[in-house]
């Protein structure tokens, strides 16, 4: 069964040997602002220390159909959940738009000309926005499919990404609680059982590597100590 936020701050107190002075800093709780912080770094991150991530959690990819271009208009919002955009498809005549860059959106002369608007074949994504061209010429409904942040957690909430992790995202919220109150030596090894129990898990998704091409990779050398 998933641990709850509160159970999994309480798992994180008793590492701490139950200190309550950490739970009202500045009136912040800092047990639940690391276990927050391993969770987000966990599903945003590409890369732990030895363990190289390229794996896009399943859970974390949805589309959004509740969007549609408007006449004239040359743009649609990202979903403000979303990390990555991966694919825009116009559903109205069921076919997905081509990506493009965005320096190669905004060199095209005719995408503020109003003669020349159609059905869009491209996509571009720049900021809060998705760029489309040629600019729409008519009502067209859209799925969007992207990579999005996990809601901040709180109170009984669980994680999104399976219990399976949540002994990572503690060993990780255990690094960071130990990083910020100086105790290196407890930080490295809460440090290494992340890595264990992180590399433990890529066996999970072999079955998804020979579809996907995409997984987890242990990094033997261990040379990067940071994330990035």
């Amino acid at each position: 069964m998933a641990m709850t936020f509160e159970t999994m701050k309480a798992y994180l107190k008793f590492q701490f040997g139950n200190r309550t002075d950490l739970e009202s800093v500045d009136s912040t709780d800092l047990y639940g602002v690391w276990i927050n912080m391993a969770y987000k770094n966990l599903t945003t991150r590409n890369r732990f220390w030895a363990v190289k991530k390229s794996f896009k959690f399943p859970e974390l990819i949805v589309t959004d159909v509740s969007q549609s271009t408007t006449d004239g208009t040359a743009y649609v919002s990202v979903p403000t959940d979303a990390i990555a955009v991966y694919n825009v498809q116009d559903t109205t005549n069921d076919r997905d738009l081509d990506y493009i860059k965005i320096n190669k959106y905004f060199a095209y002369t005719d995408r503020s000309n109003t003669d020349a608007e159609g059905e869009p074949n491209e996509y571009s994504r720049s900021d809060e926005y998705i760029y489309l061209h040629p600019t729409p010429d008519d009502t067209y409904a859209l799925e969007i499919l992207y990579r999005k942040r996990p809601a901040v957690l709180s109170g009984t909430a669980t994680t999104v990404i399976g219990d399976e992790w949540d002994d990572a995202i503690l060993a990780l919220a255990c690094f960071i609680g130990f990083s910020w109150t100086h105790e290196y030596e407890k930080a490295k090894e809460r440090k290494d059982e992340f890595i264990g129990l992180v590399s433990g898990l890529i066996g999970i998704y072999d079955t998804e590597e020979k579809t996907s091409g995409e997984t987890l990779h242990a990094n033997p050398s261990g040379k990067d100590y940071g994330f990035s």
